[in-house]
């Protein structure tokens, strides 16, 4: 594409002599996401630049930079300067996650969806990532969102501390993990839990287990003993109180895996047939028990359950999670299709499914992502 075609496509589009590398590098960039200069498309030489916008080449010089280091532009020498086939604000997204790595409460869940980030990012795909959620870091990803460096956003963190960022980014996609619906400013995704339970009964139902303890943590809010006491009924299946461990945090995996061992060899008429794990964090280390994690290293905020062999001693956990490649791709996905206008949007619930042993493919039980 040349100056004079620039000058004489866009005279009515670029009203505003620019006076610095920051307006000329915005104008080009809204030319861009407004679909005014194509993807692939050829952008006039910097000399042509120059003398359309009525600057030194150094000042365009300045601003090109910034349009290849923010992914709008990608230079190939002595071919010229070309629009990205792959701009960022339809290709890039961004993850926020509330902690780093090495937080305190860094869980499995952000410890799995990180390592699927990645692998997908090794494969090409063009993810940015954002820790914490202190002043610097949510300015940082608020800009990026306005200067559309980013197609959207996943906050993984608490949704009060990213009202501001959905407020904010008009033309941008904002996606929450959050539990209820909140407005109508962003798309809420919400984990399914119950589904967890009904599918563990289902599943140990159809296993033949018809005696089941719970191992619990005290600060899951999302697993009900007494609903899945009452599910337990529909299927045959009894579920003690007594056989009920309820665990306050931090959990030591050798004394959960010591608590299995001891339910496991009480007297076959008084004990159980198999253990229910409530929660991701009371799944025992790797090293421990039959390393039970390393049979699916890529289910997120996975719960299981230990089925109990004829010689009484645990056996590998089966997994009932949420494929995290899975969720990563459908929230990507539903983003990009989500209106702009953003009028009551429907919320996703992500369902839990069966994990095999040994394979990180998921067993779908509901299949894919549902709308509520």
């Amino acid at each position: 594409m040349s100056g004079p075609c620039l000058r004489s496509q866009h005279t009515n589009i670029i009203t505003l002599k620019a006076s610095s590398h920051d307006l000329i590098l915005s104008q080009i960039r809204d030319l861009i996401c407004n679909g005014k200069l194509k993807q692939g498309a050829k952008i006039p030489t910097r000399s042509e630049l120059a003398q359309y916008f009525s600057v030194s080449q150094s000042t365009v010089q300045k601003a090109m930079v910034n349009l290849e280091e923010d992914g709008f532009v990608e230079s190939h020498g002595k071919k010229g300067s070309f629009i990205s086939k792959t701009p960022p604000h339809i290709y890039r997204y961004a993850f926020a996650f509330p902690f780093s790595p090495n937080h305190l409460n860094w869980g499995t869940a952000y410890e799995t969806i990180l390592r699927v980030l990645e692998d997908l990012k090794r494969q090409g795909s063009d993810y940015w990532l954002y820790h914490g959620e202190d002043e610097k870091t949510l300015s940082r990803l608020t800009d990026d969102l306005k200067h559309r460096r980013v197609a959207g956003a996943l906050c993984l963190g608490s949704h009060e501390n990213y009202l501001n960022i959905i407020h904010s980014s008009l033309h941008s996609r904002v996606a929450t993990l959050a539990n209820l619906p909140v407005d109508d400013l962003h798309l809420p995704v919400q984990i399914d839990f119950r589904s967890f339970e009904k599918h563990a009964i289902n599943w140990m139902a159809e296993q033949g287990h018809r005696r089941v303890a719970v191992i619990s943590n005290r600060l899951d809010t999302d697993f009900s003993f007494s609903r899945f006491q009452e599910g337990c009924l529909t299927r045959d299946m009894v579920c003690l109180k007594s056989h009920h461990f309820l665990l306050s945090p931090p959990f030591d995996s050798d004394s959960i895996i010591h608590l299995i061992k001891l339910l496991a060899g009480m007297p076959k008429k008084e004990g159980p047939d198999a253990i229910l794990l409530s929660d991701a964090s009371l799944l025992p280390d790797e090293s421990a028990l039959q390393n039970c994690l390393s049979e699916n290293p890529t289910s997120l905020l996975a719960r299981g359950y230990f089925p109990l062999s004829p010689k009484r001693q645990p056996s590998v956990v089966t997994h009932i999670g949420i494929d995290s490649q899975d969720l990563v791709l459908q929230i990507v996905d539903a983003m990009r299709n989500f209106q702009l206008e953003r009028t009551s949007p429907d919320n996703i619930r992500l369902p839990y499914c069966r994990l095999d042993s040994g394979s990180s493919t998921p067993v779908p039980l509901e299949a894919g992502l549902t709308k509520s």
